[in-house]
């Protein structure tokens, strides 16, 4: 099947029933998508716009997407916006490297506030609550955090402005809201059971949620304000398990943990010394001891 047709007719019930019986997928899954029909298998190929409407049948590895009126020519420009929408600012560069930014059309924002979050986890004007985040005023959405103080949430909205990605998690940001709400006990295997519910397939080479959810899985069972260095071994060897780990994931991987600590900690020095990704797998290497933490 060609990965883009020409004409909003493409999704006829007829192609649609050709789906269902080729993938035995839940045809309520595919009733109320209009558009083109695209099928991939791997991040390499063309997937679909914000308004995408998805089907993952684990069995046969495949995932259906229904967009609505893709452009010819545009489909690597809509492939990165997935990406983004799915795994969070910055992973598009991860798969797709230095053509990330031009695919995505991104500009350096200038309207940018920090504030707290409100119970849909939005941005929330008061001064007063935590997590904080940085907030695209143009935009209207949270563009990075979450923070556990006004002042490490300031240093990312000037770094922002200097030129650097943004850094959202969309899941602790969640989870620091569940917590507010019912307490720490709940969150991490709730988002856990959630995001492995939409994994994406091994081969894709993109940063998948469940990895982030097996990071913060290890930082709170260690101990948020203990050093990281066993968590990041820990990590590291359970991905290198499932066969997903590649060099790029690891570097990201690394950095993200570190990153986790000094946000967590609230020490600005700590973001600083794990600021080159390379240095940390150095860093890493010369500890010789991946699962396990330095003695103290």
């Amino acid at each position: 099947m060609p990965t883009s047709m020409a004409t909003p007719m493409s999704t006829t019930d007829r192609l649609r029933q050709v789906i269902v019986e080729t993938l035995q997928i839940d045809a309520a899954g595919l009733q109320d998508a209009i558009g083109q029909l695209m099928v991939v298998t791997s991040a390499e190929h063309p997937s679909a716009p914000a308004e995408v409407r998805s089907v993952h049948d684990a069995a046969a590895g495949v995932t259906v997407l229904l967009a609505d009126r893709i452009p010819a020519g545009r489909e690597a420009h809509v492939l990165a916006a997935e990406i983004e929408r799915h795994h969070g600012r910055g992973s598009a560069q991860l798969v797709l490297g230095d053509r990330a930014d031009e695919l995505l059309g991104r500009l350096v924002p200038t309207n940018l506030v920090v504030d707290g979050l409100d119970e849909a986890a939005c941005f929330a004007g008061d001064g007063e609550r935590a997590p904080f985040v940085v907030f695209d005023v143009d935009r209207q959405e949270n563009i990075a955090g979450p923070f556990a103080s006004r002042d490490l949430a300031a240093v990312h909205r000037q770094e922002i402005l200097d030129g650097h990605a943004p850094r959202l998690d969309a899941l602790a940001l969640s989870q620091a809201l569940e917590a507010a709400e019912e307490g720490p006990t709940k969150t991490l295997a709730a988002a856990r059971d959630e995001i492995r519910a939409r994994e994406l397939q091994p081969d894709e080479k993109v940063v998948r949620a469940i990895a982030d959810a097996d990071l913060l899985a290890e930082i709170n069972r260690r101990g948020i304000l203990q050093p990281m260095y066993g968590a990041i071994g820990a990590v590291h060897d359970h991905l290198d398990r499932t066969g997903a780990l590649d060099e790029r994931l690891t570097q990201y991987l690394v950095y993200r943990l570190r990153r986790e600590e000094a946000a967590i900690t609230g020490m600005p020095d700590s973001a600083a010394r794990v600021a080159n990704w390379q240095g940390c797998i150095e860093e890493l290497d010369r500890e010789g001891r991946r699962g396990e933490g330095p003695s103290m």
